[in-house]
């Protein structure tokens, strides 16, 4: 196993150990996780956020905790501040799916994430003060 192959497994491992410390993870251990996943995806490329990051978001959008549902919408939200507006746009199925969950407060975090996103696509796309972008 190459050495880059390694470190893309050791952040791999990383990653989902974030999102599966706690079995019922509560607010504060939410958040926390949240930001440090946040905090792996800021370091490494967009790249490397979709072949990292996102498949495990992706694996806690069935997880049968609902905390663990309602962290992966908090990711998403955090997240899509942290990242690029390209890279944020790779949320939404996501948060799409977290806002048909069959729990109110897993759809509410997940609605709650995708406003945060579109807002944040919004502003980055409409021009300022009425000048060109």
């Amino acid at each position: 196993m190459s050495p880059e192959s390694c470190g893309r497994q050791l952040r791999i491992s990383a990653t989902q150990l974030m999102m599966r410390l706690a079995k019922r993870p509560d607010e504060a251990q939410r958040r926390a996780a949240a930001e440090a996943v946040a905090d792996v995806a800021r370091r490494g490329s967009v790249q490397r956020f979709e072949e990292e990051v996102l498949p495990v978001l992706k694996a806690a959008i069935d997880d049968k905790y609902v905390e663990r549902r309602r962290l992966a919408a908090e990711a998403c939200r955090t997240l899509s501040i942290a990242l690029t507006p390209e890279a944020s746009m790779t949320l939404l199925p996501i948060l799409r799916r977290l806002a048909s969950d069959e729990n109110f407060a897993v759809r509410k975090d997940a609605v709650a994430g995708g406003v945060a996103l579109l807002v944040l696509l919004w502003l980055v796309s409409v021009p300022r003060y009425g000048c060109a972008p």
